[in-house]
């Protein structure tokens, strides 16, 4: 401590507060150990305190007599300047767990005045002691991320520029748990995936200390995977749901460590669709109201409803295309028919299904007759037709009235009726023999009843004579089950006649005593050209036709006969090695083209035409087999190719047994004026065989 005189010696003294301060020099000597030091003849007397001490810590006074001013005052504080840094509450040195709290302790000597002790983290102060502290003790939880930071203790004083650190630096090896998460390698990120692919997922850590040492997987129904990867193959909608992945560390104090991760599976799959009726029933009245719901089970839901209907006739109306409820209100027949719901699912990858379910809906109706046809006429003595044709469902009784409203049925022999019914329309044809115009001219009343209403039509037969019906019938097409034939009005002295309204035609074949109708439902057709399918090959066909014309029925027009093709016969002669065949009955077709089946089971062309005169063909293997086809020159076939037949070899016959066969058949044929029946029978009669040596004999 400075002090400067212009003369003389000053004195030093320490003050001591509340008592006689302590003098340290006289002028000429000094207590030990201080000591005066500077350039005395510069009036420079320096008070010098060696190895000063924390007891140094006082106040100091330079006093000369009589000067001006008498004393000078100087404090002195002296402080620890090397701070003692400690850290207790973790057992394994600097290792801890991340969570686990910790006790650091910083101490230091007493200074006066008092020291303040801090603890900092990485350079940031987290806990501050106070002045009345030699020792401060934090107490902090780990984390994970204080792993490798540096935390020391710093001591603070007013005197001090710069803070004084604790001579070590501690830095603690934070143990944590693994921080996973999911890669999936199919499918898409969220984890969406089609029923029957395939799904792989990998467990990955992002972060681990220590490393990890196992992994398992846990899902629904039971499912488990002892590695990092899972794998499910041809993937069901029974594995979707929630999957855990548990990674497994081990920390220094053999305690463990667990991360995990969920990861959801979203298995998407075909939706199954089913029609609920809410209101109404499969079968309804008309008048009533209908309501279907379409319900639909899959993933995932479906972004589109479309309600179709397919009526009797085949025809698809689209009804809606917007809900899952589709209502129907005051149904009518026309609403009856096959009720589809479909809907559409889009997956994760854009790509769309469709699913759908039907159900019948049958709609029964009053009767309606159909009343365009209102007379009907017959000459005296012909036979008269008179036709009541009705719609409805449950299907209708008819009832005929003559013209005093009595009953007419069956009882006698001039009266016949006949009832058809197609779908659920009944066709009632009320036949006359031998009309009588005095008592059979007049208005029918053709009345129809079902459970739910009734109808009636008058339909008036008088004198007038229905023509023949003026159609010739005309071949455009045949083959072997199928004829398509061509109706062409007549002309009648070079003047066409009216254009027909419906054509009814009928046709039978041969063995067939009765005229089947077509179409089918006997309703007739508009068409002047029409296919007739399903017939039987090699076989004559009789075809009429008769038209109604402003709502009148004529008389049906004569017979005309049509044959369907043959089938052509083709055989393979094994002793031989030579495959021969029949000569097709249209001449347009030139050539015949011969295939044989190789082991692959395709055909190779062994000649693509063979002249139409040429009825053989010598084999080079007769264990393959060979099919035949009629082409034209042009290289144009049939649609039908004919497979060889193998030949049986002939033997002599011998009656080994004998049986004697009678086919009877019995043709009831309807004559205009009376129905008329005959018999024919046809005997076959076969010899038996007299004798095991004996040839036999010619029938």
């Amino acid at each position: 401590m400075k002090c400067t005189v212009s003369s003389r010696q000053p004195k030093w003294y320490r003050v001591v507060p509340g008592g006689s301060d302590m003098q340290l020099s006289d002028g000429t000597s000094v207590l030990n150990p201080y000591q005066i030091v500077g350039d005395q003849s510069s009036g420079e007397y320096f008070l010098q305190i060696p190895n000063v001490q924390v007891s140094d810590s006082h106040t100091y006074q330079c006093q000369l007599f009589n000067a001006d001013p008498p004393y000078i005052q100087a404090s002195l504080t002296v402080i620890d300047t090397v701070p003692s840094c400690s850290v207790t509450g973790s057992v394994g040195g600097n290792k801890v767990i991340h969570g686990d709290t910790v006790s650091l302790q910083c101490s230091a000597n007493q200074g006066v005045p008092p020291a303040v002790l801090v603890w900092l983290r990485d350079g940031v102060v987290q806990y501050t002691g106070t002045t009345s502290q030699t020792t401060i003790q934090w107490n902090t939880a780990i984390e994970r991320e204080d792993d490798g930071k540096l935390y020391k203790c710093s001591l603070q004083h007013s005197t001090l520029t710069n803070d004084i650190s604790c001579q070590s630096v501690i830095q603690f090896d934070v143990e944590y748990d693994p921080v996973i998460s999911v890669s999936i390698q199919s499918g898409n990120n969220q984890g969406q995936i089609k029923e029957n692919d395939d799904f792989v997922a990998t467990c990955v850590v992002d972060e681990s200390h220590p490393d990890v040492d196992s992994y398992s997987w846990s899902g629904p129904g039971g499912f488990t995977a002892n590695e990092n990867m899972i794998s499910l193959s041809d993937i069901k909608r029974s594995s979707h749901g929630s999957y855990t992945c548990t990674a497994r560390n081990t920390f220094y104090d053999d305690s463990r460590g667990i991360g995990t991760t969920q990861l959801n599976v979203d298995v998407q799959y075909k939706s199954t669709v089913t029609i609920e009726i809410t209101l109404g029933d499969n079968t309804i009245d008309e008048g009533y109201d209908l309501e279907l719901i379409c319900t639909d089970f899959g993933v995932p839901s479906p972004f589109k409803y479309t309600w179709n209907r397919t009526d009797n006739q085949g025809n698809i109306i689209t009804l809606s295309e917007v809900t899952d409820t589709l209502q129907v209100y005051n149904i009518e027949p026309s609403d009856a028919g096959t009720y589809i719901c479909t809907t559409t699912v889009k997956y994760y990858d854009d790509t769309e299904s469709i699913s759908s379910d039907t159900t019948s809906i049958i709609v029964y109706y009053s009767p309606r007759i159909n009343k365009e046809i209102s007379k009907s006429g017959a000459s005296k003595g012909d036979t008269a037709t008179i036709v009541c044709e009705v719609d409805a469902l449950p299907i209708a009784d008819i009832t005929w009235y003559n013209n005093n409203e009595y009953e007419i049925d069956n009882s006698t022999d001039r009266i016949l009726i006949i009832e058809f019914v197609d779908h659920n329309i009944k066709r009632s044809t009320l036949w006359i023999f031998n009309v009588l115009p005095e008592s059979d001219y007049g208005v029918y009343n053709c009345t129809s009843v079902n459970r739910l209403e009734s109808d009636s039509h008058l339909i008036t037969l008088n004198g007038t004579n229905i023509p023949r019906t003026q159609v010739n019938i005309d071949l455009i097409d045949r083959s072997y089950d199928s004829l398509t034939i061509n109706l062409i009005p007549m002309f009648v002295h070079g003047v066409s006649g009216k254009e027909p309204n419906v054509y009814y035609i009928e046709y039978r074949s041969q063995l067939n005593a009765s005229f089947l109708h077509w179409p089918s439902n006997g309703r007739g057709t508009t068409n002047t050209t029409f296919v007739v399918h399903d017939l039987e090959p090699s076989t004559t066909f009789e075809f009429r036709v008769k038209l109604k014309s402003d709502n009148e029925f004529k008389v049906m027009s004569r017979i005309y006969v049509f044959n369907t093709y043959s089938l052509p016969l083709l055989t393979i002669n094994h002793h031989t090695g030579i495959i021969s065949w029949t000569r097709h009955e249209d001449t347009k077709y030139q050539c015949v083209k011969i295939e044989k089946q190789l082991a692959d089971h395709n055909w190779d062309v062994l000649e693509s035409c063979i002249d139409r005169d040429t009825l053989a063909y010598t084999i080079d293997d007769e264990y393959a087999e060979y099919r035949m086809t009629y082409c034209t020159e042009m290289g144009k076939c049939d649609e039908r190719t004919f497979e060889a037949q193998v030949m049986v070899p002939y033997t002599d016959p011998k009656c080994s047994s004998s049986s004697a066969g009678v086919i009877a058949g019995v043709i009831v044929s309807l004559v205009i004026g009376a129905v008329t029946a005959s018999a024919i029978a046809f005997v076959l009669h076969k010899l038996n065989n007299k004798g095991n040596d004996q040839d036999c004999k010619t029938c």
